[in-house]
């Protein structure tokens, strides 16, 4: 490749201030720069000459002579270096201590075709791509493929859909997965969701064939996620593909690192010379050891808890609140029961019923919230249940409140939709609050084929109420849950449904939907029933979900990084042995300083158990949680958090189906 011209050259922009500086030079072809974090050093792949050098100085030794014709490299936090010996056509791993283990060489019985290049994973795995360049006549593998191994001799093909894969990384939060395709000029982006699984791909950036020729190939990432490609120059693009600036290089580029004792050195392989230039922003961390394991947290000890059975005669609960009835500043608990609706006073929890069959059918829901500021709450129900009435069924009830608020309430009955599941309070942020209430079905809908479901809210205004829908186009929901989402004062609203987890904000006068979750990008999304929002210490957040529709699965999501190029959230399944999960709630009850996730299921499982768990993340992430047993004696149907006797520490209680009961479980962490 001839030198770059100068007309060319000046073209290049935007371009970076920064110009490249030689480093050394007179190599056959190099590629797969590589710094090691552990000897502080920098290695690379020339592959003419056959070997993997070392950079010392202003010169390069030899550091593995023959390489077989090694490519890509990368090293691990642990010093170790990965080598895409394409000669051998084979990954191998070579220890600091010099010693070579073949990782895998095979696919399906079959030879690969020439590893190129790879990229570690936030687990310990490794992506690598395995086209051919040159003479294909002895080529065993069907496709020029994408593969991932997770230990040696694991190997799974995860691309199967390109020409011919280049250069690839894993981007900065471990989200997604990028891959050159230079025979089409562009960057792929692939959702990954889960170690060695991978969604739908898409193009994220194509490279201008005046300006960035061909390519791309090798690729790095900094420290904020933006990606470097190597074109004709290398191309720095956002962790969503927008183009930030071309950086030129004398020579055509083949690979890029950054490197240097503070990571802020891009060292760039182009052709015969190693190039180095200096950038404001450090390089990405090197990622874990092939099958190594993070160190996780130290084990809470599992706390005590004082269980008080409040009711042993329920008939099924199907809902409870927690929210101050009678103004004494303590926190009563409010139950929707198939045939009343009651609610147990703090202290002696005394149960008092406040309204009789209010339709002919169960109750189904309840919403209790202090909305007019005077210190008690204010209470709406749900029921005529019928979930296989799309046309008729539902209700929603107002219940006005007497002097003696132990004493029977006044129902006021409002329109609805068919099919009303669940309802909650939510703050408008401005003094204001909406009873919003979700249908599980949309008017005349079967089996989730047909209308929408029409997600309401309902406003007070002197004695009259506004209906507005805020979203109609789902097919069937299950459950909601107001938030607190962003920084304005108003509350937004989780809901969990056939089509997947969403956020309903209000702005601008107008509802808007998010999708959190769903199959968009190839998730394995089967419908979620429950979802509440968790909180992490310096800022974090997650979502847990049951799924599928009263499932077996617990599952987390959390969020890519602010400008990943990733449209859903990371799913992560904690748990696959519940049966009809149908409670979730989020919070810190055991004093760590984040939440933890408790789950209540109501038939037996494969243990012959039913009751709640709860979930204690080990890992930022929540890659490992430890699961404490909160009871095995409840058929749980829905639950609250609490603190009900005011010292501080959140309480747990929750109602029965199939047990009948309704019980408290008292925190005596301390």
């Amino acid at each position: 490749m001839p030198m770059i011209s100068a007309v060319l050259f000046a073209l290049l922009v935007p371009v970076c201030q920064d110009v490249p500086v030689k480093v050394a030079g007179g190599f056959g072809f190099v590629e797969g720069p590589a710094w090691d974090p552990v000897g502080n050093r920098l290695l690379f792949s020339d592959i003419g000459g056959n070997k993997i050098l070392e950079l010392t100085g202003r010169a390069a030794k030899s550091f593995l002579d023959p390489s077989e014709r090694a490519n890509g490299l990368a090293f691990d936090d642990k010093g170790n270096l990965y080598a895409c010996q394409g000669g051998a056509r084979r990954l191998v791993r070579i220890a600091p201590n010099g010693q070579i283990t073949v990782l895998v060489s095979r696919f399906e019985g079959k030879r690969l075709n020439s590893p190129n290049d790879l990229a570690l994973d936030e687990h310990g795995g490794i992506y690598f791509t395995d086209p051919r360049y040159g003479r294909a006549d002895d080529l065993e593998q069907d496709v020029m493929g994408v593969y991932y191994v997770s230990q040696p001799g694991k190997i799974v093909r995860v691309i199967d859909e390109l020409d011919r894969p280049n250069g690839i990384a894993v981007s900065r939060d471990g989200s997604g997965l990028y891959v050159a395709h230079p025979d089409t000029r562009e960057v792929w982006f692939y959702p990954i969701l889960a170690p060695g699984k991978l969604g739908r791909g898409r193009v994220l950036f194509t490279g201008d064939p005046k300006l960035d020729g061909g390519g791309p190939d090798g690729m790095a990432i900094d420290e904020d996620g933006n990606l470097y490609a190597s074109y004709s120059g290398i191309v720095v693009l956002t962790a969503g593909g927008k183009l930030i600036e071309r950086i030129p290089v004398p020579e055509r580029p083949a690979n890029c690192t950054f490197g240097g004792r503070d990571k802020k050195t891009l060292y760039i392989t182009a052709r015969t010379s190693l190039y180095r230039v200096e950038r404001k922003r450090r390089g990405q961390d090197a990622r874990p050891a092939l099958g190594s394991r993070r160190k996780p947290s130290a084990r809470v000890a599992v706390p005590r808890f004082e269980r008080k059975v409040i009711d042993a005669e329920v008939k099924i609960g199907y809902g409870v609140a927690v929210a101050d009835v009678d103004g004494d500043k303590r926190e009563d608990i409010v139950l929707v029961d198939r045939d009343v609706i009651a609610w147990y006073r703090n202290g002696d929890f005394s149960k008092h019923v406040i309204a009789r069959r209010l339709t002919k059918r169960d109750h189904v829901c309840v919403a209790a919230r202090d909305i007019d500021g005077d210190g008690r709450c204010e209470i709406a129900v749900g029921g005529e249940w019928n979930p296989g009435d799309t046309n008729t069924s539902g209700s929603v009830h107002w219940l006005v409140a007497p002097d003696d608020r132990r004493t029977a309430w006044k129902p006021v009955r409002l329109p609805n939709e068919p099919t009303v599941h669940r309802m909650r309070w939510l703050d408008g942020g401005d003094g204001g609050f909406s009873l919003i209430v979700a249908p599980l079905h949309g008017r005349g809908n079967r089996a989730g084929v047909g209308a929408g479901v029409k997600i309401q809210a309902y406003e007070r205004n002197a004695g009259d109420w506004k209906i507005t829908t805020l979203d109609d186009s789902l097919h069937q929901t299950h459950n909601i849950d107001p938030v607190q989402w962003d920084d304005d004062p108003a509350e937004e609203l989780l809901v969990a449904g056939r089509e997947g987890l969403f956020v309903l904000d209000h702005a601008g006068g107008k509802w808007s939907r998010t999708a959190i979750a769903g199959s968009a990008e190839g998730d394995p999304f089967a419908g979620a029933s429950e979802v509440r929002l968790g909180r992490r210490s310096g800022g974090g957040r997650f979502v847990a979900a049951i799924e599928p529709f009263h499932g077996n699965q617990l599952v987390v999501y959390r969020p890519a990084e602010p400008g990943s190029p990733r449209r859903l959230w990371r799913r992560r399944v904690l748990d696959a042995s519940l049966a009809q999960g149908h409670a979730v709630a989020c919070g810190d009850v055991l004093g760590t300083g984040n939440d933890q996730i408790v789950v209540g299921w109501r038939k037996k499982n494969a243990a012959g158990k039913v009751g709640i768990k709860i979930y204690v993340p080990r890992q930022p992430d929540l890659s490992e949680v430890q699961e404490i047993v909160l009871d095995e004696r409840i058929a749980c149907e829905d639950l609250r958090l609490a603190d009900l006797d005011g010292d501080g520490r959140l309480d747990i209680v929750a109602a029965g189906r199939a047990s009948h009961d309704l019980v408290v479980w008292f925190n005596r962490l301390r």
